[in-house]
C-alpha cells in the first residue's frame, strides 16, 4: 500500500528518477562531504501539487504548454490549440467570483515570461490566477482558494522585461 507521504515524495516517472538523483549530490570540502543543496525544479514541484490534490480528492489537469517535442508533434499540437504562455495547471472548481484556479508553476529563480503575463492577466478577469513556486506555496495557495479567499498573485515577482 502507498502511503499520502511515499505518493507525494517518491519518483513517479523515470524522469521523477533522474530529477530525485540530481538533488542528492555532494562535494568535498575541506575534506570531508557535505551535502549540497539543489533547488527542486518546475516538474518535480508541480508534481508535488497534482500529487497532493489526488490524495485530497481535488480535480486538477495540466496543460501541455511546455518542454521539447519533436517538431512534428509541436506543429500537430499548435494546430490542436495548444498556446505558449497557458499556466501550467487549472482547478475547474467555482469559488465566487472566480470560475477556478489557474497556476503558473515556477522555481523560486525562475520568471514569468511575457506570454505568461499575458495569460495570467487575461485570465484573472474571471479566474483566480496564482505564480506558485514551492510545493508549500502551490498546497497553501489551493487551500486559500478552495477556502473562498480572494487569491490573485505573483509571490516573488520576478518578470520578464
Amino acid at each position: 500500500m502507498v502511503t499520502s507521504k511515499q505518493r507525494l515524495n517518491g519518483p513517479r516517472t523515470a524522469q521523477d528518477s533522474q530529477d530525485k538523483k540530481k538533488t542528492k549530490k555532494t562535494s568535498a570540502t575541506n575534506g570531508g562531504t557535505k551535502s549540497k543543496v539543489v533547488e527542486p525544479t518546475e516538474h518535480q514541484i508541480q508534481c508535488g501539487v497534482v500529487d497532493w490534490c489526488a490524495v485530497k480528492g481535488i480535480p486538477i489537469f495540466a496543460i501541455p504548454n511546455g518542454g521539447f517535442r519533436a517538431i512534428v508533434t509541436a506543429i500537430r499540437m499548435q494546430r490542436e490549440g495548444v498556446k505558449a504562455g497557458v499556466p501550467d495547471l487549472f482547478i475547474p472548481i467555482v469559488r465566487a467570483p472566480f470560475g477556478g484556479l489557474w497556476i503558473e508553476m515556477k522555481t523560486k529563480k525562475g520568471w514569468v515570461d511575457h506570454k505568461q503575463k499575458f495569460w495570467l492577466d487575461l485570465l484573472s478577469k474571471q479566474y483566480a490566477t496564482a505564480v506558485c513556486r514551492s510545493l508549500e506555496d502551490g498546497i497553501q495557495t489551493i487551500k486559500t482558494y478552495l477556502a473562498g479567499d480572494h487569491i490573485n498573485k505573483e509571490s516573488n515577482k520576478k518578470e520578464a522585461l
